[in-house]
């Protein structure tokens, strides 16, 4: 009896940690770093999530860039849903698509860039859920995507910011930032995209141009940073 006491209330244990580290993960401050354990946390919900949607009735996975171009977007760093990710004054900017790529004129925040965008190569690969017959243009209920060269620049947000202020930014302009230049060989997003439900979680990691490696995670929820970490080393 003594035994399966001790049993239980180790499961109950288990079962309140998790709960605990979920709602820390929630709630924490954007300004807070967190642990690896808790942004691999977060992944995996949205995993489960995914698994769950792909086997509703009715819907379908998608695989990209196999049946899929991908997204029409090159980086993701724009006002929709306040998408800036900024830690201790740097603006990441996650490169779905190769840089060298996007046409000179093209306003990085009007986010999309259809079809130019196809033509640039894609660094990322993955899949979608969608409902079977929702119409040509509709949101995924939830994707994924991986990566092993994904470009990442890294800016003075205050800059950035600056430039922005007349709602347009060039690929140009950004260079002109003299950014801190990177690729992540091991970039994981699930990212949810409609609007109602939208959320972007993020892990990566990998070198700098300089020499220096990198980490970053973040977790934006609806137009909030629930919360972010970036190390250069």
């Amino acid at each position: 009896m003594h035994s399966l006491s001790t049993q239980r209330s180790l499961k109950l244990f288990a079962i309140l940690l998790v709960i605990g580290i979920t709602a820390c993960s929630r709630t924490a401050d954007p300004g807070n770093e967190i642990n690896s354990s808790v942004s691999g946390l977060q992944v995996k919900t949205l995993q489960k999530e995914m698994v769950l949607a792909a086997h509703q009735q009715g819907n379908i996975r998608i695989s990209f860039p196999s049946q899929d171009p991908g997204i029409p977007l090159y980086v993701r760093a724009e006002p929709s849903l306040n998408q800036y990710f900024v830690k201790d004054g740097w603006l990441v900017m996650p490169f779905y698509r190769n840089p060298d790529c996007i046409r000179p004129d093209f306003n990085l925040l009007s986010y999309f860039d259809v079809p130019a965008a196809f033509g640039c190569e894609l660094k990322v690969e993955g899949s979608y859920i969608i409902e079977s017959g929702a119409p040509l243009g509709t949101f995924p209920i939830i994707s994924q995507s991986r990566g092993t060269a994904v470009p990442f620049w890294f800016v003075q947000w205050n800059d950035f910011a600056a430039l922005a202020t007349d709602g347009v930014v060039t690929i140009a302009d950004v260079e002109s930032l003299n950014p801190v230049k990177g690729l992540a060989d091991n970039f994981v997003e699930m990212l949810k995209p409609r609007f109602e439900n939208h959320q972007v979680v993020i892990n990566a990691s990998g070198s700098l141009e300089d020499g220096r490696t990198f980490m970053f995670h973040v977790n934006h929820l609806g137009n909030q940073t629930q919360s972010i970490r970036l190390e250069f080393n």
